[in-house]
């Protein structure tokens, strides 16, 4: 979820009318959440309460999440918004990322 997603009323900003766009948001191992390159950040992992796995394991784990999330947004970029550019600099992550598990 990202701010811009959740709709206040302009009247009551302490009142929530809607949340949108939740098509991220789904019941998932709670490592997903690090694999996404937007909010893996020092402060994201602090509030999160918990350190990235370094493990070989843990790495090969979010190199997959980290491809899911790109897939995802492969799809956004051709489909939804016609963006060419980043929808083939997203299909070069997945392609370099899959590289890394064989």
């Amino acid at each position: 979820m990202w701010e811009g997603n959740i709709l206040l009323d302009k009247n009551n900003l302490d009142n929530i009318v809607a949340i949108i766009d939740g098509d991220r948001a789904i019941f998932a191992d709670a490592e997903y959440e690090f694999g996404s390159p937007y909010m893996v950040n020092e402060y994201f992992i602090k509030g999160y309460g918990k350190n990235l796995d370094m493990s070989d394991n843990g790495i090969i784990k979010r190199n997959i999440y980290w491809i899911a999330y790109n897939l995802l947004d492969c799809y956004v970029w051709f489909i939804q918004y016609n963006n060419i550019k980043n929808g083939q600099d997203t299909k070069e992550k997945i392609l370099n990322l899959v590289k890394t598990l064989l």
